[in-house]
């Protein structure tokens, strides 16, 4: 049974009163006729009914009735009733703002004794279409707006004005917190402050407050008579569901935004807790709230989901768990804005002071409400002074003195006594954690066993055990009761807390207990809680109408109780144009076609006089324009190309200049268009193809050629506009063609036209770049006794794709370092990639990872938001035979003392070894290769894992701020560059010069390596020597150490090539 002390405590106010609230009660005023239940008379024998708002079906009047005087009971002659014209015979009919019940009805257990103490609908799944059809009853445009009855908005305010009247009556204000703590117990103290903290809701939005929260902007126009003006517009019919934790406040709050700002809002506040809302309600219709205004919906979420799904509601707010508010935003495709689940951590700072009120703050942050708030401190991260201040013993004082007679521990709604009990003991079995307080059952009580009922609980856990990911997860689950997690730091730990705080999934309120400056500015500058305290008061729970209240990091998230949450949740922005004229007479009309159609006729050094074309001026209209000029030559050195590179004020204006001519070249089906075709082989692996793709598109970009890309990358991989040229191919039957495989005619000035200097303007539309089948270019082709080396030019051979007996002219890898010594194209590289980072710009603007990479990658994407190193190295392939020790060495003379993530591209054999080396940092792996492994084997390169698995690992290396190589890893070469990072190489020991027996270097850049920059340097060539006086990376790219006999160099076109002759042979 429940002690006495405990039911003395719920029965308040109202004890010994009579049923009806309309009677006087101890001298105090009178409660008016609005509200229908007395919290203290509830009890099994005489259960509180609650009855659902909306479209009610009401019987058909009589049709005859009887003509009786009130003065006597003498039967009356009967006449014929009028009937409503609205009416019909013999139906029901449905009247919007009614109260009504269900078909059943379903019974609420008092959450102290178990009674059945509250019965209301039982509403079905079949029993919604009233609720749909009033959703379908309200425009889109709601039922006001800046434009349509904005009489509307000073209406709601005067009806805030008279609920806070009532609301300051002390007989109202009771009335509430008896009934906030009959339906969801907590103490006296908590469940006025939330009565109190409505009322000043209202009156914040009382008198002119309403319509000031639908306040727009206006801009000028770029013309008389025009003007924009943006206003704040209602969505129309609204969806509101909300929890049990605060009955009053929370759907209180978010009600009144969507009325304020002209919405129809459907309300579904859970069934324990509903009949709280439904007291509201009446005490809004009693201060003059239209009834039709607002419908409300008892019953489970299953008739609520029916109604969602049927009615289509143009926005719906939820508050409470992540797991429905992830269903919702699918089923109702992500028209919704969510307050989930609230995991909330505090932060205690070196600096101590104020130890009893920190402790007493904690305490009311953890385990008021029985700790069943979103915004309760779930974990406590304190400095090692904190505990050696005494703040634990404090807070396991103020723990044990909380009882169930008063309130201040209570049932907890969400979780059993065993469910968190068994939480408990699992937090308890990671290493070096220990129980602090609680961790048992209640006792005494007559709570029902759907409920819990535990102590107030603390469990420690050391720092180290959270960064193991299994436990981090167990430790950061959100109990919604009396629990809390705690650990310790110290001074050379914040790091490692901020990682911490990081990897957490949810962001809705935290505190910084700290009046260190430098501290606070570190903390805060690397956490995104929506609500963050900081301060020597800072807490984790606070109220809603005096700040912003709501999550951060999504652009889901919800707020609450401020305008800006108002105007953010509740409407959306709308854009209305004025334009009265005056408008242009007939002759600026025509100036004003003639100059349309300049611009879209002139070629691209054409757009100053066409600009001038379009000006709106009096002067007689112009002859009409010429003809439009016939297309320009294939080839030619002026005319060939589609826009100017001396316009192009930066690269990004080149990137977006590029694309849309692209677009347009190839939704008109261009016959003909000047075109860079790139072909990558599955010979290699993505370090040898990506690098070359790039350095394709930038021909394309810098010689104004279409980018067309035959490639398996398309299948992971999304280019900004289409590229896939087998979907284009058609366009360039019968074109005249080239091949630039070579890299040496990169060099080359007449690259721009496809030839050598002086070739005519008629050069090949087409040309293409064949490349990354070169490993066969490692053995040389065969050669006669006796053959000169200098082979007589053969005459041009048609195009085809490369093969192994052409692979030597095949470029490997980046070719870009040639382009930039191109005399006609240095300049623009100069001018265009300042930083000389060419690879970063290109490759991540044209390649950017589809879904389906994305969704390997989402696992692992927590742990790579704060990686500090990442390291590539395999033991499946050969030539990467350098030593753990020596990159686990690496990795802590770059990071020094600081802790950090490090993630590991390597295969299973060696995750566990370098993991040890690298304790105590965080070390993990996407293990993207090894299951890829077991899949498929290996790629057509040799390489193991699979496609995915590669550009997996590729993708999450480049999201590392280190990156630590072998001279042989391409991947990660081209994670590098992909990121902007300059990599440190980690010598292997493999190498005959002296020069390469250091340890390590760090790069000059980012930029891929140019692998045969040894070949050109060589040669002697004159190529060789432009290469070392023009390039200003020449020294980073010689870096590359492939020998050159392996790879069969020189081949016996190189003499020819350096020459300029003809080596397509």
């Amino acid at each position: 049974m429940l002690p006495a002390v405990a039911v003395q405590a719920v029965r308040g106010l109202f004890s010994g009163a009579p049923a009806a609230l309309g009677a006087a009660v101890g001298g105090r005023r009178l409660l008016s006729s609005w509200a229908t239940v007395d919290p203290d008379a509830w009890s099994g024998d005489k259960p509180a009914e609650a009855f659902n708002l909306g479209v009610a079906r009401v019987p058909p009047p009589a049709l005859l009735v009887p003509r009786a005087s009130r003065a006597t009971s003498r039967p009356a002659p009967l006449r014929r009733r009028r009937r409503h014209p609205c009416r019909r015979r013999g139906r029901a009919v449905a009247v919007a703002g009614r109260w009504s019940s269900a078909a059943k009805t379903r019974a609420i257990p008092d959450p102290l004794n178990g009674e059945p103490f509250v019965r209301l609908p039982d509403t079905a799944a079949d029993e919604v279409a009233p609720f749909v059809a009033s959703l379908g009853q309200c425009p889109k445009s709601g039922l006001h707006n800046p434009l349509k009855n904005p009489e509307r908005y000073t209406m709601y305010g005067a009806v805030c004005a008279r609920v806070a009247e009532e609301m300051r009556k002390p007989e109202v204000a009771e009335f509430f917190a008896r009934i906030i703590q009959r339906t969801s117990p907590k103490s006296h103290a908590q469940a006025m402050a939330e009565t109190v903290v409505t009322r000043r809701f209202f009156e914040n939005f009382s008198g002119d407050q309403v319509r000031f929260l639908a306040r727009g902007f206006s801009v000028p126009g770029d013309h008389p008579g025009q003007t924009s003006n943006g206003l704040r517009w209602p969505f129309g019919p609204v969806a509101l569901i909300t929890p049990f934790n605060f009955p009053l406040e929370i759907p209180a709050l978010q009600l009144m935004g969507a009325l304020f700002m002209g919405n129809k809002p459907l309300v579904h506040v859970d069934h324990r807790v509903s009949i709280v809302m439904e007291q509201l309600l009446r005490l809004l219709h009693h201060c003059g709230m239209p009834r039709t205004d607002a419908d409300l919906l008892h019953g489970g979420g299953a008739a609520m989901h029916a109604v969602l799904l049927s009615g289509v509601p143009r926005s719906t707010l939820f508050t409470g768990s992540q797991r429905v508010a992830e269903r919702l935003a699918v089923d109702l495709k992500g028209k919704v804005f969510l307050e989930d689940a609230g995991f909330d951590w505090k932060v205690l700072g070196p600096d101590v002071s104020e130890v009893d009120y920190v402790a007493w703050q904690a305490d009311q942050d953890a385990y008021a409400c029985s700790g069943q708030k979103c915004s309760a401190q779930s974990f406590m991260v304190m400095h090692t002074n904190w505990r050696k201040a005494g703040l634990l013993d404090r807070m396991r004082a103020r723990a044990a003195a909380r009882r169930l007679a008063d309130l201040t521990i209570g049932p907890v709604l969400t979780w059993t006594t065993g469910a968190m009990l068994e939480h408990t003991q699992r937090l308890l079995a990671l290493p070096g954690a220990q129980l602090l307080w609680g961790g048992r059952a209640l006792e005494g009580h007559a709570i029902p066993e759907c409920y819990g009922a535990i102590e107030p609980t603390a469990v420690f856990v050391p720092l180290k055990a959270l960064r193991d990911p299994a436990a981090f997860e167990l430790a950061t689950t959100e109990v919604f009761g009396p629990f809390q997690v705690v650990t310790e730091y110290d001074d050379d730990q914040l790091r490692g807390v901020l990682d911490l705080l990081e990897r957490m999934a949810h962001h809705l309120t935290a505190a910084v207990v700290s009046n260190d400056l430098p501290f606070l500015q570190e903390v805060l500058a690397h956490t995104v809680n929506g609500t963050t305290y900081a301060g020597i008061r800072a807490r984790t729970t606070g109220a809603p109408q005096n700040h912003w209240f709501g999550p951060a990091g999504d652009p889901r998230g919800a707020g609450i109780g401020t305008p800006e949450a108002i105007r953010l949740v509740w409407s959306c922005h709308r854009e209305i144009i004025h334009d009265f004229g005056p408008c242009p007479a007939p002759a600026q009309l025509q100036a004003l076609d003639g100059g349309v159609r300049a611009l879209l006729q002139a070629p691209p050094d054409g757009g100053a006089a066409a600009a001038a074309a379009t000006a709106v001026t009096p002067s007689p209209p112009p002859p009409p324009p010429p003809p439009p000029p016939p297309p320009p030559s294939a080839g030619g050195p002026a005319d060939g190309m589609p826009y100017d590179l001396d316009a192009q004020i930066d690269l990004d204006m080149l990137l977006a200049t590029h694309r849309a001519w692209q677009l347009s070249v190839l939704a008109a089906k261009t016959k003909g268009a000047r075109t860079m075709r790139c072909q990558t082989g599955q010979g290699h692996g993505l370090g040898n193809r990506v690098p070359g793709v790039v350095a394709a598109f930038a021909i394309a970009l810098l010689t104004g050629r279409v980018f067309l890309l035959e490639s398996t990358l398309h299948e992971f991989m999304e280019t900004p506009m289409p590229t896939q040229w087998t979907e284009h191919s058609s366009l360039y039957d019968g074109v005249p063609s080239c091949d630039i495989s070579h890299f040496t005619r990169l060099a080359d000035p007449g690259l721009k036209f496809c030839g050598r200097p002086g070739q005519p303007t008629d050069a090949p539309v087409l040309v293409s770049t064949c490349r990354w089948d070169y490993g066969a270019a490692r053995t040389p082709a065969p050669r006669r006794r006796g053959a000169r080396a200098a082979r007589p030019p053969r005459p041009p051979a048609p195009r085809r794709p490369c093969r192994a007996a052409r692979a030597a002219r095949c470029a490997a890898r980046a070719d870009v370092p040639m382009l930039q010594i191109n005399p006609t194209l240095q300049r623009h590289f100069e001018r265009l990639f300042p930083d000389g980072d060419v690879f970063h710009r290109l490759s991540t603007y044209l390649l950017k990872p589809k879904p389906v990479v994305l969704e390997a990658m989402a696992p692992y994407a927590h742990l790579s938001e704060k990686c500090a190193v990442g390291m590539h190295m395999r033991t499946r392939k050969p030539g990467t035979s350098a030593k753990v020790e020596q990159f686990a060495g690496i990795a802590r003379a770059i990071t020094g003392s600081r802790p950090g993530t490090v993630f590991l591209a390597v295969d299973a054999r060696l995750f566990d070894d370098m993991a040890a080396a690298l304790r105590p940092r965080l070390v993990w792996w996407s293990k993207a290769t090894e299951e890829g492994l077991a899949a498929d084997g290996k790629t057509a390169a040799g390489n193991p894992g699979t496609e995915l698995s590669a550009i997996v690992d590729w993708m999450l290396l480049s999201k590392c701020a280190n990156i630590i190589l072998t001279p042989s890893s391409s991947i990660g070469t081209l994670a590098a560059g992909y990121a902007g990072i300059a990599p440190v190489y980690a010598t292997h020991g493999e190498h005959k010069q002296p020069f390469f027996n250091t340890w390590f270097w760090r790069a000059l850049t980012s930029e891929p390596c140019f692998c045969n920059a040894m070949v050109v340097h060589k040669t002697e060539t004159d190529l060789a020597r432009q290469f070392r006086a023009t390039h200003p990376l020449w020294m980073h790219h010689s870096q590359c150490h492939f020998d050159p006999k392996n790879l069969g160099w020189p081949p016996p076109e190189w003499e020819m090539c350096a020459q300029g002759k003809d080596c397509r042979g």
